[in-house]
């Protein structure tokens, strides 16, 4: 080998050196990509428990803003909520919203909670608020985590009431009890009547819809109908504003209230064949007048007398025949503006 081929295997073992990594420094390089490797895993496990807060958080705004969508829907309302024009916390508390008057529990048996919330149902750690300019309601989780700096969920509640399509002019009897028909006369039904409904809300929050069994036409070039329903079960005793929703149109019609009625028997609740005895009888949202009141009993009993102690009291004295049926009786009390029934409430023997 001559010195050419020497400086030849020189210069090249010099390229080589110049231009590679030696092992030392690929060892270096690995070993500071295992570490941010495991560093970015480490971060990764660290936020998990963040991020599925916050999955949560997302989930939990959309199912009350859809609760509320679907009372909204049912009821024909919104704007009457006065949910302010400002985000509020949700909750109990008397310093913020208490959907649960609303909701609970045929809608959510109890308002979500933020997941790093300690109040409970007192204030939940969401917000709702009413933007009066976007004609929209607001759900927001205000403890979000991480990076991430809106969780929300968002629906338009437009101009007014869910569209007002009509106006209710008339209910008969103004003041009834659960199953008893009532009379309902407005402008903007749906011609048929399963093509329409009638929801009963209060101001507690207590609702309920009941069906249209009947309509008929008053005046056809004025649009005017009146509606057949009965006063649904389960609503405490109360005003209640009526609002009929034409299910094909989705508009709306209100302009009266009813008061929901009740009777009860505070003494005497059964009666031997033959006998004749005094029966008390207590009402609530009613207004007994003397000779303007009337106590029914059904066949068999024969009403002697009817004594009004007070506008909420009265006292009947009946006469049970001697062949009257066994059993036990749904009893009722009708005025001028009020019929109230008391079903399975007297029993002859």
């Amino acid at each position: 080998m001559n010195n050419n081929d020497t400086k030849k295997i020189q210069d090249t073992r010099f390229k080589i050196q110049a231009n590679g990594f030696s092992a030392l420094e690929m060892l270096l390089v690995l070993g500071l990509i295992v570490l941010l490797l495991g560093a970015a895993v480490l971060v990764g496990f660290r936020d998990q428990p963040a991020k599925n807060r916050n999955t949560e958080r997302r989930n939990e705004v959309n199912s009350i803003k859809d609760a509320l969508t679907q009372w909204s829907l049912d009821t024909g309302i919104i704007n009457s909520l006065n949910i302010p024009p400002s985000a509020t916390c949700i909750g109990t508390d008397a310093v913020c919203y208490n959907l649960s008057s609303y909701l609970g529990p045929q809608y959510l048996s109890n308002i979500p909670e933020d997941p790093k919330n300690t109040q409970g149902q007192v204030n939940t750690g969401y917000t709702i608020e009413r933007d009066p300019v976007l004609k929209v309601i607001i759900i927001k989780a205000p403890s979000v985590e991480l990076d991430e700096t809106n969780i929300s969920a968002t629906f338009s509640y437009g101009g007014s009431d869910l569209g007002e399509g009509g106006v209710l002019s008339s209910v008969t009897p103004s003041g009834a009890s659960a199953k008893v028909s009532l009379y309902l006369n407005g402008t903007g039904f749906d011609p048929t009547a399963a093509n329409n409904e009638v929801s009963f809300v209060q101001t507690n929050g207590s609702h309920a819809t009941s069906p249209v069994s009947s309509i008929a036409t008053i005046d056809l070039a004025m649009d005017l109908r009146r509606l057949t329903l009965k006063v649904p079960e389960g609503l405490p005793t109360g005003s209640t504003q009526l609002i009929a929703r034409n299910k094909v149109t989705g508009m709306t019609s209100k302009g009266v209230s009813m008061n929901v009625t009740a009777i009860s028997l505070p003494g005497a609740t059964s009666g031997a064949r033959g006998s004749t005895i005094d029966v008390q009888i207590n009402g609530e949202y009613v207004n007994f007048v003397q000779g303007f009141v009337n106590a029914a009993f059904g066949s068999g009993i024969t009403k002697n007398s009817t004594t009004v102690l007070s506008p909420t009291n009265l006292i009947a004295n009946i006469t049970i025949s001697s062949t009257a049926t066994t059993g036990v009786r749904t009893i009722g009390t009708a005025t001028n503006t009020t019929t109230t029934l008391l079903f399975n409430a007297f029993t002859i023997y």
